[in-house]
């Protein structure tokens, strides 16, 4: 298992065991804990990871149809590909559209001066790759 599958499966876990006692999932907590997890496995440091588990919930949580049902499976794909993205995998990724990439490109783009120069290229080509400067 992969460091990006683990953090998938503890989300997918967290999910079934923050709840509240009608059941509902306890959102402060979980989306809590979700943030805390992406940071910490992220191998960027940084605002770049703050940012992009920022706009993962405001664009597909907050604006979620049926917020009672988040986050969905295909939602968690989604954060674990941005994490994947940070860690220099490509796993997950067919989960980001490209919008997700352009959103990404600009956030990479904000961040710049403060990451080493290695992890700048690194996540450089792969926005390149996906075409989304």
């Amino acid at each position: 298992m992969t460091e990006i599958e683990k953090f998938n499966s503890d989300l997918s876990r967290a999910v079934k065991h923050n709840r509240n006692a009608d059941g509902t999932l306890n959102q402060n907590a979980f989306y809590s804990y979700a943030e805390n997890l992406f940071k910490r496995a992220s191998s960027v440091g940084g605002c770049l990871s703050t940012s992009l588990f920022g706009y993962w919930k405001s664009e597909y949580i907050d604006c979620s149809i049926n917020p009672q049902n988040e986050p969905t499976e295909e939602n968690i794909n989604r954060l674990s590909a941005m994490l994947a993205f940070l860690c220099n995998s490509n796993e997950y990724e067919d989960c980001l559209a490209d919008e997700d990439w352009v959103e990404m490109s600009d956030m990479v783009s904000a961040e710049a001066d403060d990451m080493p120069i290695e992890q700048l290229q690194d996540l450089m080509s792969i926005i390149v790759s996906k075409g989304a400067l």
